[in-house]
């Protein structure tokens, strides 16, 4: 891959954030490696989550922010798609937090695997219940795999550029499991999760 080539737009839905997205942010900001993109959409928060985006505009080569008029995380989400460059999206919500080799080992699973949609395991951090939780949570999604029924929740998801294109993307009119109708029509098209 030529190094110029962006591999990952990483999408951000915003609504009131400014308490989670800088940290997100900082977390992007110290990933060892750098071919991704950020995008993030604000559906036109109220409170200071624009000054936080703010700090962040010199310390990302490429940062863009741009403004929902509908504040629909399907269609900040699209919006975002519609703008990228990277050969895969990756959704990423505002509340949450990567390790420093997050990106870098995902890419390595990509280029290995070379899926056309996929999410990861995840876990919390807040608290005990939170963390049992996440565990829980992400033991369903492999789960449903095992079944050939997978699910992906929308904190952490990614697909193909090329497929979501396919796909049209995120179904505006769905406010909630946005992201596990998309993965189901992406296998029912034959796409590889």
């Amino acid at each position: 891959m030529n190094k110029k080539e962006i591999l990952l737009s990483i999408i951000i839905p915003c609504l009131n954030e400014e308490d989670f997205v800088g940290n997100l942010l900082e977390d992007l900001c110290n990933q060892s490696i750098r071919n991704f993109e950020v995008i993030v959409v604000d559906g036109k928060s109220v409170d200071n989550t624009k000054i936080v985006l703010q700090k962040f505009t010199n310390k990302f080569e490429k940062l863009t922010i741009i403004e929902s008029e509908i504040r629909n995380v399907s269609v900040q989400r699209n919006l975002g798609a519609k703008i990228s460059k990277g050969k895969y999206l990756l959704f990423i919500d505002a509340d949450t937090r990567i390790g420093e080799e997050f990106l870098s080992a995902l890419v390595f699973k990509l280029e290995v695997d070379n899926p056309d949609l996929f999410t990861t395991w995840f876990y919390s951090s807040y608290s005990v219940s939170y963390s049992i939780y996440a565990y829980f949570a992400s033991l369903l999604y492999l789960i449903s795999y095992a079944l050939k029924r997978p699910n992906s929740p929308g904190c952490l998801f990614g697909i193909k550029n090329s497929v979501f294109l396919s796909l049209s993307g995120f179904n505006k009119k769905i406010e909630f499991a946005e992201d596990r109708d998309l993965v189901q029509r992406a296998v029912r098209s034959g796409y590889k999760f």
